[in-house]
Formats: C-alpha cells, structure tokens, sequence
C-alpha cells in the first residue's frame, strides 16, 4: 500500500483524505498495526487504475466536491445482451 500511495505522490495525509480516514490509520495500515480491509483494498486499486502518478497534487477538486450539497443523482443499470448499459 504504501508504494502505491507514494506511486500516487500522495503523503500520508493525502492517501488518508482520499481515502477517507484519519491520518494514524494510514500509519497503522503501513506499519501492520491495523489491517487494510478488503472495500479499502478496492478504494485503492482503483484510484490507481484510474488515476496517473502526480507530481504535484492538491486537495482543492476533493474538497469542492465534499462540500457540494447537491442531491444525489439516480441512475440505471440495465443488463444487455452485451454488457451493461447506464442511464442517468
């Protein structure tokens, strides 16, 4: 966990933000105090499928999205013959 986090340029404290948690459960995670659960295994294995390296990052597009306080959106997925179709 830890390479990846710092693959992501993120500090702990960034990783624990984007991740939702406080900054001394990342500590614990990478020191084998605490363990990393199987949805946190999958938080990060996105973020990093889905995300490139940052050199530089900033909180700043995390934190307007936290702070927005818009309904939450509906949506559908149906099963096609192919695959899976979304509507909003």
């Amino acid at each position: 966990m830890k390479f990846l986090r710092k693959h992501l340029g993120w500090s702990g404290a960034d990783f624990a933000a984007h991740m939702g948690v406080d900054p001394t459960t990342v500590s614990a995670w990478e020191n084998d105090r605490k363990p990393f659960g199987p949805a946190s295994d999958r938080l990060l294995r996105l973020i990093v499928a889905r995300q490139a390296p940052m050199e530089d990052y900033s909180l700043d597009e995390l934190t307007k999205i936290a702070n927005r306080h818009e309904p939450p959106r509906k949506f559908e997925i149906r099963s096609r013959d192919r695959g899976w179709q979304m509507s909003a």
